[in-house]
């Protein structure tokens, strides 16, 4: 796991993120605290890997131009975000996409649990 804020700050440089208009993240198992508040013009951002995000946070809320947003495998405790100019998606989609969202974390959280004490699941048929 890396640290969100150290991994930003290695990777792209402030000049970069006032530039950016699209930002992907994946396969990258992120804790903390993402600030993306300084991309200023990013229009797409995609978080995605097949592990799970440990993120806390995530800051969005200067990132007016933000038209698409896809989250998945994170555990996000707070999303702050104002995000004014959502076009890819009215309010419903938007709650749909949500539930979709956290019906496929607990649906990978109870794989791993499964997983991990399958020989409790011996047990009881035994």
């Amino acid at each position: 796991m890396v640290n969100a804020r150290k991994w930003l700050n290695e990777k792209i440089s402030e000049d970069q993120r006032v530039q950016a208009t699209c930002l992907y993240i994946y396969g990258k198992c992120l804790i903390g605290e993402l600030n993306l508040n300084s991309f200023v013009n990013l229009k797409e951002l995609c978080i995605s890997s097949k592990s799970n995000q440990k993120l806390t946070s995530l800051k969005i809320d200067k990132c007016n131009k933000l038209i698409a947003l896809t989250i998945s495998y994170t555990n996000l405790e707070r999303l702050i975000s104002t995000i004014r100019n959502v076009k890819s998606t009215d309010i419903d989609d938007l709650k749909l996409k949500t539930k979709k969202i956290e019906e496929e974390y607990l649906e990978y959280q109870l794989a791993a649990i499964k997983d991990k004490y399958s020989w409790l699941e011996v047990l009881l048929e035994a």
